[in-house]
């Protein structure tokens, strides 16, 4: 189920390394902690997926289109 998405259009100065940090600030600095996302090692990758069973961030680079995408959320696994 999707609760939430949205396109922002972005000035050229923001680059795929600052969203992708803005993001990583906002995971590590939210007030509600049972929704962080833990154990984050960011090596600089824009295709990657941290988190474990139940809690995700994920950030996805579609160079082609310069478009980069980030989804947290909640992984359902049987």
């Amino acid at each position: 189920m999707l609760l939430f998405s949205t396109i922002f259009d972005i000035e050229e100065t923001l680059n795929a390394d600052d969203f992708i940090r803005l993001v990583l600030q906002w995971n590590e600095t939210s007030s509600r902690i049972e929704n962080r996302v833990q154990n984050i090692n960011w090596q600089g990758e824009h295709t990657v997926r941290f988190g474990d069973e139940k809690l995700c961030l994920e950030f996805i680079e579609y160079a082609e289109k310069n478009v980069i995408t980030a989804r947290h959320g909640r992984t359902y696994m049987k």
